[in-house]
């Protein structure tokens, strides 16, 4: 009996991006959280960070991959942007490089919408959003407001409907991505010779961020891993001189506090240091304060 096909691979993070977390032979160890269990052998980008036809859409009673092209489409762009940053050996003065900064926050946007980590809240969002008040941005080609009762029964019977708003049109709905603001906030910090045996964590939810109002608007302090040792900031406050060890060590526990399932690292030893802290914290009833350290950093 032949074994039915499992579908398509749909990475909610994009293979470009899990390339810069790997060693020199394109692999990392992957962890699977809710278990505290590592895969036997070390994994490529492509077996992990993926749903089967997660972001496959049924239109009309015929299925398609309409918004996994899409998301080929912008991840080309995305993929130059990062080719640049990392031709640049130290921190990048983001003050002279707009577009840059533009593009990275499409990325994003983009992102934070994909990732499942947040598939339950977009749902309900979606479906108890108040679209009167984007009466404006549902127009047809002709400018004609598309905005009617039927648009409203979609999002409320049809999920993948729900599913195609989600990934592309809620980004650009909610996130602020113009060109014109202050974007002497934003700096891409560079730990390769500083801190040359230190990597990120690759996370299931790589954004972190203040709240979610100040990170729709880009007006609160964002953090974001661009790979194992170049990370991007936006700090709505003038950058330190220097960040020390123990902020970038908390950049990682925060990105393994918030990780829904899995996380993919270089060195297996960091995550039982990690594990080791929780185990601590819990003996002696004290909880995590590592995201407040951040922020009050930036």
């Amino acid at each position: 009996m032949k074994k039915k096909k499992k579908g398509i691979k749909h990475h909610f993070i994009p293979e470009f991006y899990l390339k810069y977390f790997t060693d020199d032979n394109g692999k990392y160890f992957f962890y699977h959280k809710n278990t505290n269990i590592f895969e036997k052998n070390q994994r490529i980008p492509k077996s992990t960070f993926f749903e089967y036809d997660r972001n496959k859409i049924n239109h009309f009673g015929i299925d398609h991959n309409a918004v996994e092209k899409i998301y080929c489409s912008f991840e080309n762009s995305f993929a130059k942007c990062m080719k640049y940053i990392l031709s640049i050996k130290n921190n990048i003065e983001v003050m002279e490089i707009k577009e840059i900064i533009y593009v990275l926050k499409c990325f994003i946007a983009i992102q934070f919408c994909r990732l499942p980590v947040n598939d339950e809240y977009f749902d309900n969002f979606i479906l108890n959003y108040d679209y009167k008040k984007c009466r404006n941005v549902f127009v047809d080609n002709n400018g004609k407001n598309i905005f009617n009762n039927n648009f409203i029964e979609l999002h409320k019977n049809d999920k993948d409907f729900r599913r195609y708003f989600k990934s592309l049109i809620l980004p650009f709905l909610l996130f602020h991505l113009k060109k014109d603001e202050n974007i002497i906030n934003w700096q891409i910090f560079n730990l390769e010779k500083s801190y040359p045996d230190f990597s990120f964590l690759c996370s299931d939810s790589p954004i972190i961020y203040d709240n979610l109002i100040d990170l729709y608007s880009f007006s609160g302090n964002i953090l974001l891993p661009l790979t194992k040792n170049k990370i991007l900031i936006y700090s709505k406050n003038a950058f330190p001189y220097k960040f020390d060890f123990l902020f970038w060590e908390s950049v990682n526990m925060v990105l393994f506090e918030q990780s829904k399932q899995y996380i993919s690292v270089l060195d297996k030893k960091i995550i039982k240091i990690i594990n080791d802290r929780y185990k601590s914290m819990e003996i002696f009833k004290t909880t995590s304060n590592h995201r407040n350290n951040i922020f009050i950093c930036l």
